[in-house]
């Protein structure tokens, strides 16, 4: 789920370093072609629920749900989770925005986290999303896309894993190793302190720029990005559909929209359905001269959500500034979640 830092910026003291460290201390396989040499070091066996990609972990001994999420900037506790684990929680002037709204962050000191084969300890997180993670089997924490920054990352949630990766003299297209065939995508500049995954499509002609976020459960474009390529809530054949809920935890109306074109690197797709809504409201600025408001340049037009991973494989090469992916089939743009019932959406 998209989520930023505002008013003071990030804090994530030791955890990509220690997972990192113990990452590398720990590769098990390495795959060859020609001189490239892929060193794997570590495979996330994922749980999807609800079209979200859950692992198991620990904080301070005691089991937490861990939700892996690019589309959150930073890595995070949930509130809930801290009161049951009896953490110490410290006010700071710090806030999270992300889908229709923002929310307090606090801090809290972990002494010990486990994903996996990772172990970080010491550590000093952000904690925010009061009312997450009360019970063990609801989130607990947040691994966003400033650990996943220091890798390149290949999402083959089709299968239920993620694999973090080591590309060794190896050039881009080399580490699609399961297929001659991809499509290629160019990212934008990615830093530990600006991670985000975005890229860039083309819906109806405009381009437009796109979140790779892997803790949306669907994938959703802004209202203004839709307008921009001649989609409004009044078009023909536009149809209300259930609203979102983020972090903030404010309802969000969405409607579903048909567009001629979707294109993203050199894969197309035609008479795409997908869900929009006004995903940034409070995130506005107004051009000189101007009464129609207009995103502001920080947040996407266009959230790539779970739906889109599952439908593809996917590798992510921060620092080469690509993105790399295969076609499994199947839907690409779901407009209801796996198991949805009746009600919100809670937009992740």
């Amino acid at each position: 789920m998209l989520l930023a830092m505002t008013r003071g910026g990030w804090l994530c003291r030791g955890l990509a370093l220690g997972l990192l460290l113990s990452a590398v201390s720990a590769v098990s396989a390495v795959s060859a072609r020609a001189a490239c040499k892929i060193a794997q070091l570590a495979e996330l066996h994922v749980d999807r629920v609800n079209n979200r990609p859950f692992v198991d972990g620990q904080i301070n001994g005691e089991p937490v749900r861990i939700l892996l999420d690019t589309g959150s900037a930073d890595s995070f506790m949930s509130g809930g989770a801290a009161r049951r684990l009896k953490l110490s929680l410290r006010d700071s002037n710090r806030t999270y925005r992300g889908v229709n709204g923002e929310t307090r962050v606090q801090f809290a000191v972990v002494d010990h986290l486990q994903i996996g084969s990772f172990r970080a300890d010491d550590l000093l997180f952000h904690v925010t999303a009061p009312k997450v993670g009360e019970k063990p089997d609801e989130i607990g924490f947040v691994l966003g896309a400033n650990f996943f920054w220091h890798f390149a990352t290949e999402f083959d949630l089709a299968h239920g894993v993620v694999r973090l990766l080591q590309p060794i003299d190896c050039k881009p297209e080399q580490l699609v190793y399961w297929d001659q065939s991809y499509f290629l995508a160019t990212t934008e500049f990615m830093t530990s302190d600006d991670p985000w995954i975005i890229t860039h499509v083309v819906v109806n002609g405009v381009r437009l720029r796109a979140l790779l976020d892997s803790g949306a459960s669907t994938s959703s474009i802004s209202t203004i990005a839709a307008r921009q390529a001649g989609i409004t809530v009044d078009s023909p054949g536009v149809v209300p559909s259930t609203p979102v809920v983020g972090w903030a935890a404010q309802p969000l109306p969405t409607w579903i929209a048909r567009f001629d074109t979707f294109s993203v690197g050199n894969e197309t797709i035609r008479n795409a359905r997908i869900r929009m809504g006004d995903l940034f409201g409070a995130d506005r600025d107004s051009s000189t001269g101007s009464h129609i408001a207009q995103a502001s340049n920080e947040m996407p037009d266009l959230i790539l959500g779970e739906d889109f991973l599952q439908s593809h494989r996917v590798v992510v090469l921060p620092h080469e500034r690509a993105a790399l992916f295969t076609y499994n089939g199947g839907t690409v743009f779901q407009l209801v979640r796996p198991n949805e019932t009746a009600g919100t959406d809670d937009g992740k």
